[in-house]
């Protein structure tokens, strides 16, 4: 996935004003902003191609398991 679509969909942003200057333009509707149909597009493509919750899930049970033993 191409970061040039988080970009397109202002949910990557290169500088802090940047972010800011978004922020500032959708802060009336956040919620309208992410969740806009192709936001919700970009997002979904990301967690695909990047987020496995099976991976994540087993290394949470790790990690609780060694914070727990500590």
């Amino acid at each position: 996935m191409p970061l040039k679509d988080l970009k397109e969909e202002s949910i990557f942003r290169e500088s802090p004003e940047s972010a800011a200057n978004h922020v500032a333009r959708i802060w009336d509707d956040v919620d309208g902003w992410w969740q806009s149909e192709e936001v919700i597009r970009v997002v979904t493509q990301f967690r695909h191609h990047y987020y496995d919750v099976a991976t994540l899930s087993k290394l949470s049970s790790v990690l609780k398991k060694v914070n727990n033993d500590n």
